[in-house]
Parts: structure tokens; sequence; C-alpha cells
């Protein structure tokens, strides 16, 4: 680099800093409500490109020596040895950088701010050996789903991609032989625990975790006892434990877990047994004959969902293009567990209000046309609605169109 040159890129970041400068000296008090929210926005907007010229620039850094320049290793070292900030997260914007010498699609639109950096490193995570090249393929894929889709359904379609590249990878086979559990007592007595399930497993396990904790919830209000969730989890944990103990057999009842496979790719795994296929699998995230998830929208690989076939309760259910289901309506005014099942099949284990991602515990099934109106208590009428967007709905403003 020139003279010219090194003196115009000091000029640019020095012109960065005291633009900064002034956008952070704006007083935010005598702002109204519409520029706050115009600002959050571009605020956000800014800190992705932000990222994206850091991320970049760490890597060609890193490639021209300017660790070793200075008698470091790393170029987190560098960084951190000037800055003091956390040496991991300059390691994981380095890394991403590198990255993306790979994916030029990718780091064009990072630098125009239109992908965020968390969603560059969940594909990051994503890449492999055996998906690199259709990932290069499929960057505007990835895009239009950055572009349309909120951030659990983006994960979700990633899921699913990886899941019709990869049908014969080590994801269900590495997520069953990873199931472990450890237990440590220290010593003052206090139980230590660790572990990691696979999804099948997992959802179990949160299920019955999340009604016991839910029960505990109400309760505290009710007592007017304030805790953390935490607290709140952990009790529940030993809850369970102890109600299986006092079983008869001494073994616990079956939690209930929700999977959702369509016919298609039901048969081809079935198909897949018999027949060993390299073939892409039949899964798409926005194909409501290419689904195969749990009902919060976790994507499941279809060899985890074939264990189910042979216990599991088998629930038909017609969906149309749209994810919504057969109209089947009831006289009653509270909605029944198969219909709040079926509405929370269609939203994917998300509350419908944008923006909102409240856990898959928290769903409620909403009417639209409101009850007291005589609004049926039919699918057709019925919203999954986290508790929170619920009560503000009655209680607050409006909420924004779902």
């Amino acid at each position: 680099m020139s003279l010219v040159d090194s003196a115009s890129s000091e000029s640019e970041v020095t012109g960065l800093i005291a633009a900064l400068d002034e956008v952070a000296a704006a007083p935010l008090s005598c702002l109204s409500s519409d520029v706050l929210a115009s600002r959050v926005v571009v605020l956000e907007s800014a800190r992705a490109r932000l990222d994206a010229v850091l991320s970049v620039t760490l890597a060609e850094a890193d490639a021209a020596g300017v660790p070793a320049n200075h008698g470091l290793r790393t170029i987190d070292q560098f960084v951190a040895s000037r800055t003091h900030v956390d040496p991991s997260i300059v390691r994981a914007d380095a890394r991403l950088g590198r990255w993306l010498f790979d994916f030029p699609d990718f780091q064009d639109a990072f630098l125009r701010g239109e992908v965020s950096a968390a969603h560059l490193h969940a594909l990051r995570k994503t890449d492999c050996i055996r998906v690199h090249a259709a990932m290069q393929c499929d960057q505007q894929l990835f895009l239009r789903f950055v572009e349309t889709l909120e951030w659990k359904s983006f994960t979700n379609a990633v899921a699913y991609w990886l899941i019709a590249n990869d049908p014969d990878g080590d994801i269900p086979d590495a997520q069953i032989a990873d199931n472990s559990l450890t237990v440590s007592t220290l010593p003052d007595g206090t139980v230590r625990f660790s572990g990691r399930l696979d999804p099948i497993s997992g959802g179990v396990f949160k299920h019955q975790l999340a009604v016991e904790e839910q029960r505990l919830f109400r309760a505290d209000a009710t007592n007017k006892v304030a805790r953390r969730a935490d607290h709140r989890r952990a009790e529940a944990l030993v809850t369970i434990a102890a109600k299986s103990a006092r079983t008869t057999d001494g073994s616990p009842a079956a939690p209930l877990v929700h999977l959702t496979m369509s016919k298609s790719v039901a048969d081809d795994a079935l198909r897949r047994l018999a027949e060993p296929s390299n073939e892409p699998l039949p899964v798409e995230f926005d194909d409501v004959d290419g689904r195969c998830e749990l009902v919060d929208g976790t994507p499941i690989h279809p060899k985890l969902a074939l264990i189910l076939l042979a216990t599991a309760r088998m629930r038909r259910q017609v969906m149309n293009s749209k994810s919504r289901s057969l109209d089947l309506g009831t006289t009653t005014r509270q909605a029944p567990e198969w219909m709040r099942t079926a509405i929370f099949v269609e939203a994917r284990g998300q509350c419908r209000t944008a923006g909102c991602d409240s856990p898959f515990s928290w769903l409620e099934a909403d009417h639209r046309e409101p009850a007291s109106k005589h609004g049926p208590t039919a699918v057709r009428n019925l919203d999954a609605l986290c508790s929170p967007d619920n009560k503000w709905k009655s209680d607050g403003p409006p909420l924004p169109e779902r």
C-alpha cells in the first residue's frame, strides 16, 4: 500500500469514529417513538456492515502477516494485546473472514449489511467437506432465507438444507452415540451434572420439564413467590424424578413428544431401509410435503424419526400448501389438546407475533375472533400465541399484524 493509500485509509477510519461519536452524543430522551424505532433498525444494519468490514480486515491482516510483524503468533493475540478484548471473539471474527474467501456472494451481502454475522456464523458451522460445494452453489438461496425468514425459521431452514444435501452424513449416528450424562458430587455435597441428548430424547425431556416448570410458575404466582426461572427448572427436574420413584414398577410413565413427519418423507425413509440411496432426501423447509420436525419446528433427520414409527400413536393431519390445517371445530370454548397440537404444528412451535422468540412451552391457542364475540373454537379461528403476547393482546395496545 502506498503512503497516499495509507493516509486515505486512516482518514476513513477517523471519519467513521467521528461519525460514531456524533451518533452517541445525540440525546435520546427527546426523540419521538418513530425516530427511535428507525434509529434502532438503522443501527442494527450498520453494525452488520461494521462486523463485515472487521471480519474481512482481520482475515486480510492475518494473511498479510501482521501478527508476526509485531512479534506475535496469531491475529487474536495481536488485537487482544492492544484492545483487551476477548481473544475468542477476535478469533471467531477472523475465522469468519477467512471462510468468506470461498463465498463471495455471502461476503458482498455482508459488506452491504444484508446479512448479519450471526447468520454467517450459523452457516459456517453447517459447512463441512461433504456439503461445501453445494453451499457455494446455493449462496443466493441462503441469502433469500436471511431476507424472508426470522431467526428461528432461518436456522430450521438451514438444518433442513443440511439434511437434504448430506443424507448419509454422520449427524444421526453421532447424535445417538454422543448421548451422555455426567453426574458428580462436590465436596460440599452439591450435585453437578451435564449431558447431551439426541433430538428425540431431548424433545421428550424438554416437554416433561416444561410441563412441570409451568406448574411451578403458576404456583409461585398464586403464592406470590419470587424466584428465578433456573431455580424453578431445577425443582421441576427433582419433582419429575420423585414422581418416577413413586410409580408402581419403579419406572416413569412415558411423556409425550410430538413429531411432524409428512407421508412422502416417511415413505422415502422406509424405502431407504431396504434400498440405500445417495439421492438427496425429500425434505424442505417451505414445502408441506417435506417436513420432518418436532412440534417446535426443530428439524429431525428421518433416520431418527423412524425410531418412533414402531411405537408412536399416529394422528392424521391434512394441511394445504400454506400449512393451514383442515378445519376441525368444536363447540367448546377451551381448545382440546389435539386441536392445540394442530395449531402448534402449523406455527412450527413459534409465537405468531412477528419477532417473538418465546419458548415453545409458553404457547397458547388464542382465538382470532374472541370467544366472547362468538368466535368459534376451530382450527381456522386459532393462532399460536405466547402467554405474554396473549395477555398483552387483552391489556395492552394493539399488536402488529400477525
